[in-house]
């Protein structure tokens, strides 16, 4: 060593390349024989034995939890689904977590149908398998030819479903076809049944309608039989953004309908973003009616959204829930199920856990501005029943909302 400028030893140049090339020999060593070294094989065995029980540890508890709120979400299914067949002669529900198997027997295909129905609208459910034996055949009225043979489209839990008695297949497949390329990314359920007897001169009139019903949200089709069996009455309504799109609609959909039927239009002017958060429930109870106008004017102001990826609530939904828990206040014999969803990007999983956290997390607010616990329940759908297509950004934007149900408590 020598004494450099002000003091500081510095190292001799002459011993530089010595110590630099012992210590590279050293390195090299390491990199070469180090990984055929016993202790060093038996650190990297441990660390990896120690690192695969953690994981299998970690697997464990996650198989638990999962199978334990599985458990829970079953239990509940069953008590909702127990309560809306209380009153269903001959038909018995098997629930197997969010499915539902319905079994016995019933008199008539419109029975069968009714009892679909009223599972489909149970909160909660993804699926019903309708293995309901039919005693008696279709309706009297059905078989024997005479007056309109019934028909509906309308709107169960977010998707589209078609209800009704038609005479053949091929009348029931250019049905489900129109639908599908009418609302593309809907799901849409069939529950028609099939009667030789039937009467459906409606078809071509409706198949024409459902060409031009495209932009209507919460579209929903009836036909009304005619006086003396005659033709009848085919009713629309659903929503429109503004009276001008109402006018162009109903132009359109009277031109599609042809004699011996007419249309009558139910169509009322919305927002859009109002009629995605809130399930009309059809009810007559004065209460749920005057509770489901007033939640149009609470949800009139925007969109229940949250921080992306998480259930974090913005402050503008805050102002929504705050106005939402003033209507529940306001009418205490109607409750709220929130239901979650989310669109289709990342994983179903992983979409299904996040759609039941954020309904909770507006349960919890709603819970927290006094709202009683009996009013509410929270249920995710995760990407399941999707609203609009999931193949645009408008689509997938559409399809991450919360919906209100209203109920008679």
């Amino acid at each position: 060593m020598r004494k450099g400028k002000g003091g500081v030893y510095a190292r001799s140049s002459s011993r530089m390349p010595l110590a630099a090339g012992v210590w590279r020999q050293l390195v090299w060593s390491q990199m070469v024989w180090g990984p055929y070294c016993p202790l060093t094989l038996g650190v990297a065995m441990s660390q990896t034995v120690t690192w695969l029980l953690g994981l299998i540890g970690l697997l464990i508890l996650t198989f638990l939890c999962v199978s334990l709120h599985a458990s829970d979400i079953e239990a509940e299914m069953t008590r909702r689904v127990e309560a809306a067949f209380a009153g269903v002669p001959g038909a018995t529900a098997e629930v197997s977590g969010r499915d539902v198997v319905l079994r016995g027997s019933v008199p008539t295909t419109e029975a069968a149908a009714e009892a679909a129905w009223t599972a489909w609208h149970v909160p909660g459910v993804r699926r019903v398998h309708n293995d309901l034996n039919v005693t008696g055949g279709a309706a009297a009225e059905v078989v024997s030819g005479a007056g309109v043979s019934p028909f509906t489209l309308s709107q169960a839990a977010g998707a589209l479903v078609l209800r009704g008695v038609v005479p053949n297949g091929a009348v029931r497949t250019s049905l489900l076809a129109r639908v599908r390329e009418a609302f593309p990314g809907r799901e849409v359920r069939d529950e028609l049944t099939l009667d030789a007897g039937a009467r459906a001169d409606w078809e071509a009139s409706l198949l024409a309608l459902l060409g031009r019903i495209r932009g209507v949200n919460r579209p929903a089709l009836s036909i009304e039989p005619g006086d003396g069996g005659a033709g009848g009455v085919v009713v629309l309504s659903g929503a429109v953004p503004t009276e001008a799109d109402k006018a162009e609609v109903e132009t359109a959909a009277r031109a599609a309908v042809a004699a011996p039927y007419t249309l009558r239009s139910d169509l009322i002017v919305e927002d859009p973003a109002i009629g995605d958060q809130l399930e009309v429930s059809g009810s007559t109870d004065a209460d749920v009616v005057a509770a489901e106008e007033a939640f149009r004017e609470a949800l009139s102001i925007g969109q229940i959204e949250f921080a992306s990826g998480t259930n974090d609530l913005t402050p503008q939904s805050r102002e929504i829930l705050d106005r939402v828990a003033a209507v529940l206040t306001r009418f205490p014999t109607v409750g709220a199920d929130v239901q979650g969803h989310t669109d289709a990007q990342g994983g179903e999983a992983a979409n299904q856990a996040l759609s039941q956290e954020r309904a909770e997390a507006v349960e919890a607010y709603l819970l927290a501005q006094g709202v009683a616990d009996d009013a509410l329940t929270a249920t995710g759908f995760g990407e399941g029943q999707p609203i609009a297509s999931n193949d645009t950004a408008d689509g997938r934007a559409r399809n991450r909302r919360v919906v209100f149900a209203l109920r008679r408590l």
